[in-house]
């Protein structure tokens, strides 16, 4: 076997090796003409890290951590502008927003909560471009921003 032979097949193989094993690292190095390169052993290439701590499973994030509550935040929102239309007496559109089930259900016309994205949520939309509620006062621009962090936040129920 030639020289450059022998060097592309210990390179493949440290390459091969490496692939193998993510949990090692192999720096490249620069070499000058006719030095022999130094390749990892297998044991380097082979070792692995485990953790000492596993990662903890998520968890939603208690409603007084500085997110927006729906019970607490949305809600109240919900029940004195839009309710009158949707869920009171009556829910036009069959759209029933006096609690969180109904909410996140929707109406004729579909879901109006994606949760994490408000840009695409027709209860937000809707609110901040003033068609929404059609009687009575408009959300102010602290409900719509409400609205806005409950909903990219997730649309939890909390």
């Amino acid at each position: 076997m030639k020289p450059n032979q022998l060097l592309v097949t210990i390179l493949a193989t440290a390459l091969l090796l490496a692939a193998c094993a993510p949990a090692a690292t192999v720096e490249p190095t620069i070499m000058a003409a006719g030095e022999t390169p130094i390749l990892p052993t297998a044991t380097q290439l082979t070792q692995t890290v485990v953790p000492t701590e596993l990662p903890q499973e998520p968890t939603e994030p208690p409603a007084d951590a500085g997110g927006v509550s729906f019970a607490n935040d949305v809600q109240p929102i919900l029940d004195s502008r839009c309710a009158s239309c949707h869920g009171l007496d009556r829910t036009s559109d069959g759209l029933d927003l006096t609690s969180y089930d109904n909410v996140m259900a929707g109406g004729e016309n579909g879901v109006v909560v994606l949760p994490g994205d408000a840009a695409n949520s027709a209860l937000v939309t809707l609110s901040e471009s003033g068609e929404m509620p059609k009687r009575g006062p408009k959300l102010t621009p602290d409900q719509i921003q409400t609205l806005k962090d409950w909903v990219n936040q997730g649309a939890l129920n909390n």
